[in-house]
């Protein structure tokens, strides 16, 4: 249970953009705004990525590469260890090394779903347009309170692709999260049935079934 939060992380790499309503520098609005557009246009998103997380009392960072495949309100994460599946009804994450599925509601008011993160830090963040590194504009995220783990992310958003292809999420215990995307394709025509999860399989198997749904 403990890289669920950590597994949720993931999905704020391409989505974590809504900060620019308020207090927003407006080339930073501008880029965020685009990178929106281009998001809501899509059918879905395949690509795969690196997650690196480091901390100052860490020996040396923990880094995990996986596939994450968005569609809309759905998704679905596969790393080597553990896997993350939502059909817009339910959640499920898998955690191997445990042979565990935790399976909990899916709440389009409080889950971290693909279309509902660009909103979540309207009131929360203001942005700051740092200017432009290789082929990215570099925005800067930060929060206009001290609530949540999270106090600053920065993001490298393409530009010709218009989406993201780095972020860097600050927390104030001094864990940084960094998460590098590549090989990203659009509109592959995924089907919904790859973000339902097969629980009857691995409850046959023997693993156990944590459900927490209503």
């Amino acid at each position: 249970m403990k890289n669920i939060k950590v597994v949720f992380g993931i999905l704020c790499l391409s989505l974590l953009f809504g900060a620019a309503q308020a207090q927003s520098n407006p080339q930073a609005d501008k880029v965020i705004k685009a990178s929106q557009a281009k998001f809501d246009g899509l059918s879905d998103v395949v690509a795969d990525f690196t997650y690196t997380l480091s901390n100052p009392n860490m020996k040396k960072p923990v880094v995990k590469k996986g596939v994450v495949t968005l569609k809309k309100n759905k998704y679905r994460i596969v790393f080597s260890d553990e896997e993350m599946y939502c059909n817009g009804k339910y959640n499920w994450v898998v955690l191997k090394a445990d042979e565990e599925i935790v399976k909990s509601d899916f709440d389009p008011e409080e889950g971290l779903s693909p279309d509902r993160l660009y909103k979540v830090y309207e009131k929360d963040m203001k942005s700051n347009y740092d200017g432009v590194e290789g082929n990215a504009h570099k925005v800067t995220l930060f929060a206009k309170t001290d609530d949540g783990d999270i106090w600053k992310t920065s993001l490298w958003i393409n530009k010709s692709t218009k989406l993201i292809d780095k972020a860097i999420m600050f927390a104030r215990n001094g864990s940084k999260y960094t998460y590098s995307m590549a090989n990203i394709k659009t509109n592959t025509g995924v089907a919904d049935g790859i973000f339902n999860f097969n629980e009857k399989k691995y409850v046959d198997m023997d693993w156990i079934l944590t459900d927490q749904s209503e």
